[in-house]
């Protein structure tokens, strides 16, 4: 499938159909988050590392690698909330509870966080820190299981997966 990005910022993507030739649906394309201190001067390339659409998918939830976890509108686009992270935290990928509710990140720098979607505090909840800090920065899938009871995630050291009682 083609996709274009008009000037205006909108991605269109084309479709086909038996009744109607060569139409075209409009996508939103969310803005840029603004840059939250120095981790973000360290590293400014735009890059999501995770994506969770909640309250039945009018919302997207993003979580990027320096520019914290950001909540935007799906119909039009606006940003709502921002969750920036304490200190320096890289975040390496991120997981939604069942319920919508949490979100647990991954960081390169500070081990394991879980953050409250209702509050959009920027302080986590809990940090599970790693015995060790990880030795390199390969990306590592966390997630909640046992019904958002426990998470699990690989450790970059010894390349184990961990669970975290929440």
């Amino acid at each position: 499938m083609v996709q274009s990005l008009a000037s205006s910022g909108t991605l269109f993507t084309p479709t086909r159909s038996l009744k109607l030739q060569d139409s075209y649906s409009g996508d939103i394309v969310f803005p840029a988050p603004s840059d939250h201190g120095s981790q973000a001067d360290e590293e400014n390339r735009l890059r999501a590392v995770s994506v969770h659409f909640i309250n039945d998918g009018q919302q997207v939830v993003v979580s990027y690698l320096v520019h914290g976890i950001i909540c935007y509108s799906v119909q039009n686009g606006d940003q709502l909330w921002a969750i920036t992270p304490p200190e320096v935290s890289r975040i390496g990928s991120s997981a939604l509870s069942s319920n919508g509710k949490f979100l647990i990140a991954y960081s390169f720098d500070s081990g394991v966080q879980l953050y409250s979607l209702t509050s959009h505090k920027n302080e986590p909840i809990s940090t599970y820190k790693f015995e060790q800090a990880p030795r390199t920065n390969h990306r590592v899938q966390v997630a909640f299981v046992q019904k958002d009871r426990g998470v699990v995630c690989e450790d970059t050291m010894v390349g184990l997966v961990a669970k975290v009682t929440v």
